[in-house]
């Protein structure tokens, strides 16, 4: 979940850390702030004993792969944009959850866009909160009219002790 003044980094972020054929794409998807259901974007990630076991397409940098298909969705509210990415296949979902390499992929970009939290859903559809900001304000604020906006406070609200107890 980021903050929509946050879109921008985030989507510079996802470009680096993509191949470059999603550019256009994520461009377009940016400018116009409306987004297909699902997009196929291709991260880059590096090589950790995890990601070895995937089927992966080799880059000219080789301590980096593309791990394939990410489905990743864009839904933009008032106040909040949500991103989802998730697995094509089962190996990558479980990658998700046991590689360092993927789980660093997803937090560093949720950091460096100043992003609020990066939550992993299982394939039981069970939740873990992976990173959170120390700046979040979306408990703080109590007026949601927009659904993206309701969605991303209802996905935050049984996380909010979790920060409570951190500080």
């Amino acid at each position: 979940m980021t903050p929509i003044a946050q879109a921008a980094a985030l989507f510079e972020l996802i470009i680096q850390k993509t191949t470059p054929s999603t550019e256009p794409k994520l461009r377009s998807i940016l400018a116009t702030k409306t987004a297909p259901p699902d997009v196929c974007l291709c991260f880059v990630v590096a090589l950790d004993e995890v990601v070895k076991t995937l089927e992966t397409q080799t880059l000219e940098q080789t301590d980096q792969v593309s791990i394939g298909c990410v489905w990743t969705a864009f839904s933009f509210g008032d106040r909040y944009l949500l991103t989802s990415a998730t697995s094509s296949y089962s190996a990558m979902a479980k990658a998700f959850e046991d590689s360092r390499s993927i789980q660093s992929l997803f937090t560093d970009i949720a950091e460096q866009s100043a992003s609020e939290s990066l939550i992993l859903t299982d394939d039981w559809n069970q939740s873990q909160l992976v990173w959170r900001s120390d700046h979040s304000t979306i408990q703080n604020d109590k007026e949601y009219s927009n659904p993206v906006d309701r969605l991303c406070q209802e996905i935050m609200m049984p996380f909010s002790s979790t920060q409570d107890r951190r500080n």
